[in-house]
């Protein structure tokens, strides 16, 4: 594949994900009252989405504080998978000055997948190779059948807050790149399930207090948690 070629795929790819975005916040705008487990169903047909994917991405506008039919992407920060820990950082350096939009919220994720399992992934495929579990997270491995039905009882989830690291971020700009991963090293993040999920604050506190005052115990594996179904 020669080097345009490759652009165009992951200009294509990209594109994807913000129609696929869209049409979800189109599928909330329509139904404005009703309880998530209406929707989902709804996001997940249009979309051709398991179920899964469909919270992932209600969970996503929802969490972000933006309101069903409000438009995630901003045009003038263009986003392009990064590649690297260090193309990640100088983009979101560049966005330092509009901290509230899809790319940054995009960037900040890909860091923190970086972090985990060394390269950008999708939800599914970090919760199979990211080997930071909470205990009850790692309990419903051993109960679960297959990895499908695992996927669908945790979350991936920021042990501090996404919101939180980006604010850090921005108020100490003379990060170097090695410092900025350390950074987020130390706030990992982590599977956990839908129930602890419920019991956190979304936008305050940081690791590892905040998961202390929940409950929640983490722990590393020994193995990908993929590698419990091979």
């Amino acid at each position: 594949m020669s080097e345009s070629q490759g652009f165009q795929s992951r200009e294509h790819e990209e594109l994807d994900i913000m129609s696929m975005r869209q049409n979800a916040i189109d599928v909330m705008r329509a139904n404005p009252d009703s309880p998530m487990d209406d929707v989902l169903p709804l996001i997940a047909e249009t979309n051709q989405f398991s179920i899964g994917e469909a919270r992932s991405y209600y969970k996503w506008i929802v969490r972000n504080g933006r309101a069903p039919g409000e438009t995630l992407w901003v045009p003038e920060i263009p986003y392009l998978k990064p590649r690297t820990c260090s193309d990640a950082i100088t983009l979101l350096r560049r966005c330092y000055n509009q901290p509230l939009t899809d790319t940054v919220n995009q960037l900040m994720r890909d860091l923190s997948n970086f972090d985990a399992i060394g390269r950008t992934a999708s939800s599914p495929d970090l919760k199979a190779h990211n080997r930071w579990v909470s205990q009850k997270a790692y309990d419903l491995i051993k109960k679960c059948a297959t990895f499908e039905q695992w996927n669908q009882s945790v979350i991936n989830e920021h042990s501090t807050p996404v919101k939180v690291m980006l604010k850090w971020l921005i108020d100490h700009p003379l990060m170097t790149d090695i410092e900025i991963m350390q950074f987020f090293h130390e706030s990992p993040v982590c599977s956990i399930t839908y129930e602890e999920d419920n019991n956190l604050p979304k936008s305050s506190g940081t690791h590892p207090e905040r998961y202390r005052a929940a409950g929640i115990v983490m722990i590393k594996l020994d193995q990908d948690p993929i590698e419990f179904w091979r």
